[in-house]
């Protein structure tokens, strides 16, 4: 499973920017509100999920920078969904 886990997470991390925004270009579930919920709400981008799934992988790897750059994946996450409303979600 290792060549798996390489490979995605090299896919993963060539969406992300250095400051920790992730590309949802292409998703065609989540991030443009395209899909929604059980709540019927829109689903977005899972910085959470995204953010864990690398730290994880950095303490794996025993990759401090991943790890850190977890962090920072997940702070742009929690700035984001202060600001999201529901007009913002199209």
């Amino acid at each position: 499973m290792l060549p798996m886990f390489e490979k995605a997470f090299k896919w993963l991390l060539s969406r992300i920017d250095d400051k920790g925004n992730i590309n949802g270009e292409g998703n065609t579930r989540t991030g443009f509100g395209q899909e929604k919920g059980r709540d019927g709400k829109p689903k977005v981008i899972g910085y959470g999920s995204a953010s864990n799934a690398i730290i994880w992988w950095g303490i794996y790897k025993n990759d401090v920078q991943l790890q850190s750059f977890a962090e920072k994946i997940f702070g742009v996450g929690r700035l984001i969904s202060k600001t999201l409303t529901p007009s913002s979600v199209k």
